[in-house]
């Protein structure tokens, strides 16, 4: 059973994480306003690890004696390292890609750390979102060999997919966002998660069959919100020992129960923030139908792209009109860039590119891609 301790002597972005999202079973304690979550162990147990790690120090160097203990802990090291990409004038070799413990699979051995990238695919670009329950195999073929690609070059992707047209249309018939007020609202519940897995187990099939080791992570039954505010995930936590494993954890958005009405729906946008909140990639890449932001809706004449959109600490940016979806039970486009400058504003750039294509391909690589609408932190 591991213990996630959520401050030591290698304090790092695994915090937010320890705090907000262990499993049930892992001894953290509940976070609070000002709480450190600390996992609580006896004097003489203290002793105990004290006594070992002496004994270990003597025996075979203190740097391989404190990685030993730390392992018998199960704790994470939050040690970085330096990136190699550059993203339209970003220097990310100045950003750590997090935790070592995602650099290499476990047994592995040592070397260069490899970067850390975040990616989410789009509903509306690995399926038809007008049709119901309706792939864009295309699209979804060409992201799996993609990302097939990227990893056999090194990079470690956590990836995480929307609903699209498997879970949207359920998740507004029953009203699942507004809670369990419908009449009907546990078979819509589970409909809508029906949905979302089905879509999921698609994911992983073409993933798997282009020969990545993809394992579907679903948010639900770990996961709880209040009043839509999520409290906790224990998928964040699976998703890190996936991807410590060498593996490719790939999550969803889902319906969850909800401690104040009842049900809610956890957005792959929210994960994709705790996800970067937790691992520090050196990018976050969102996968779209369409090459980036435009300066209008890209269907109408004269619709530009914005090849960078430049963000202050405070949040502060200026964004183009848009409109969502109908049956988009979560925010559209829109709710979508809030999360981007979320992300930004910790420090990590955002890229936005059409899935599969070439520049797509970029993008997942770590490298830059020609066409695309890139967020980062305006220099200040």
């Amino acid at each position: 059973r591991r213990s996630l301790s959520a401050r030591g002597a290698l304090a790092g972005p695994g915090d937010h994480f320890a705090r907000r999202f262990a499993p049930p079973s892992h001894n953290v304690t509940a976070r609070g306003p000002t709480a450190a979550a600390r996992p609580t162990i006896s004097t003489a147990t203290a002793a105990v690890y004290c006594y070992t790690l002496l004994l270990l120090v003597s025996a075979g160097g203190a740097r391989s004696s404190i990685s030993m203990l730390g392992r018998s802990l199960g704790s994470f090291s939050l040690l970085g390292a330096c990136g190699v990409a550059t993203v339209a004038g970003y220097d990310l070799r100045q950003r750590r890609f997090g935790s070592a413990a995602f650099a290499a699979p476990r047994g592995g051995g040592g070397g260069e750390p490899k970067p850390t990238i975040v990616v989410k695919m789009g509903g509306s670009a690995v399926t038809i979102k007008s049709q119901l329950e309706t792939l864009n195999e295309t699209a979804l073929d060409a992201t799996a060999s993609q990302i097939a690609a990227a990893t056999s070059s090194g990079v470690k992707l956590a990836v995480l997919h929307g609903a699209g047209s498997f879970g949207h249309f359920q998740a507004k018939k029953y009203l699942i966002s507004k809670g369990d007020k419908h009449p009907d609202w546990a078979f819509g519940f589970a409909d809508t998660r029906r949905a979302v897995t089905l879509l999921n187990q698609e994911v992983v099939a073409r993933l798997v069959r282009s020969k990545v080791a993809a394992v579907g992570l679903s948010p639900f039954p770990t996961a709880s919100m209040k009043a839509k505010s999520l409290q906790e995930c224990g998928a964040l936590a699976h998703a890190c020992e996936v991807l410590e494993r060498g593996m490719v954890p790939v999550l969803h958005g889902d319906a969850v129960f909800d401690d104040v009405q009842g049900s809610a729906i956890l957005s792959g946008d929210v994960i994709l923030q705790e996800l970067c909140e937790t691992l520090s990639p050196v990018s976050a890449v969102f996968l779209t139908d369409v090459p980036g932001v435009f300066t209008k809706p890209p269907s109408e004449p004269g619709a530009q792209l914005i090849p960078e959109i430049l963000v202050g600490k405070d949040g502060s940016c200026t964004l183009p009109e848009m409109s969502t979806a109908e049956h988009d039970v979560t925010g559209g486009i829109e709710e979508k860039l809030k999360t981007a400058i979320a992300v930004v504003k910790l420090g990590i750039p955002v890229i936005i590119v059409q899935v599969g294509t070439e520049h797509a391909a970029a993008a997942l690589r770590g490298d830059t891609p020609k066409v695309m609408t890139i967020l980062r932190l305006k220099d200040e």
